[in-house]
């Protein structure tokens, strides 16, 4: 008898389900929302460094969630590793009111290089929420949250905060509050006296695209000298057509004190819990929910080697 030996490797149930998408704007038949009721769309943006991080915020995510609305969640691609992929998408298999697609948009973004100031510390990503406008056509409304955050409150009750026609929604940054953006060559500027987060943000799509929200940032970044990547952009152009959101939802953990009445805790700066557990008593928080992943160990072992290396430097 003769036995055939496949020379293919086993394909991985878990990588069959995991969607990858590169954007194109000719065809966007893949990006429609994912469920035809409760659909509350949310957007992060990553990349392997991030991604460890992002399962931990998925976590608590997924832990306060309704089970009568529905999650559609996308992930902006920056080169993110398989085996991270998988690590994300772990988090949500088992739960059918969640998806999850990864969307490549560099590309994309790649035709507008030229119009973004992008420098060794702002890369090209670093500007991805400016163009949710754009590449989410099919979506009228949507959350966009930063990774180095935990959820202490369903994302469906920031969602459904009423903007009217106001472009935007966010919470005013404590750490700057009021900040005049001066214009290239000149003395004079924009003064921003409530300056808010883009860490936390819910957009209004829809109306972005009919002010032509894209091409506005664009040539703020022309004009006008932008030190915080989009945020001062996005600050300048929705100045006077922002909702300012109230009830805890970009909470700096710096300045929290009882945690427990915050919707999301954000661990906003240089020092982060999976960097330093010591750096914020909230860490704790943090860790909780990363203890419940199966990245645990990971960031156990990554958490080491920062130790490590900081050791190295100061010796």
């Amino acid at each position: 008898s003769i036995v055939a030996y496949s020379t293919e490797e086993p394909v991985d149930p878990l990588e069959s389900n995991i969607n990858r998408i590169t954007y194109s704007p000719n065809n966007t038949d893949n990006m429609n929302p994912t469920f035809r009721q409760n659909n509350i769309p949310v957007v992060f943006a990553t990349d392997d460094n991030y991604a460890l991080p992002l399962c931990v915020c998925l976590q608590s995510f997924v832990e306060n969630s309704n089970s009568n609305n529905n999650y559609d969640i996308w992930i902006l691609d920056s080169e993110i590793s398989n085996k991270h992929c998988k690590d994300l998408y772990n988090v949500i298999k088992n739960h059918n009111n969640f998806s999850l697609r990864f969307l490549d948009i560099s590309s994309f973004v790649s035709s507008y290089i030229n119009e973004l100031p992008c420098t060794k510390r702002w890369v090209a990503a670093c500007f991805y929420r400016l163009f949710l406008p754009t590449i989410f056509s099919e979506y009228s409304k949507m959350v966009y949250l930063d990774c180095d955050i935990i959820i202490q409150n369903d994302v469906a009750n920031l969602y459904n905060i009423d903007l009217h026609n106001h472009l935007i929604g966010g919470e005013i940054d404590l750490s700057i509050k009021e900040r005049k953006i001066c214009m290239k060559n000149k003395r004079k500027g924009k003064f921003i006296k409530e300056y808010i987060n883009s860490g936390v943000l819910l957009f209004n799509l829809e109306e972005m695209r009919k002010g032509d929200f894209l091409n506005k940032c664009l040539n703020i970044f022309n004009t006008y000298k932008t030190r915080l990547a989009d945020q001062d952009v996005i600050n300048i152009v929705c100045n006077f057509n922002k909702i300012l959101i109230n009830g805890n939802w970009n909470s700096i953990v710096s300045r929290v004190k009882n945690p427990e009445e915050h919707n999301i805790l954000h661990y906003a700066g240089i020092k982060k819990p999976w960097k330093n557990p010591s750096s914020n008593p909230l860490n704790n928080i943090w860790w909780k929910f990363a203890s419940k992943t199966q990245v645990y160990d990971d960031l156990i072992a990554k958490y080491r080697t920062n130790v490590e290396e900081e050791e190295k430097c100061s010796s």
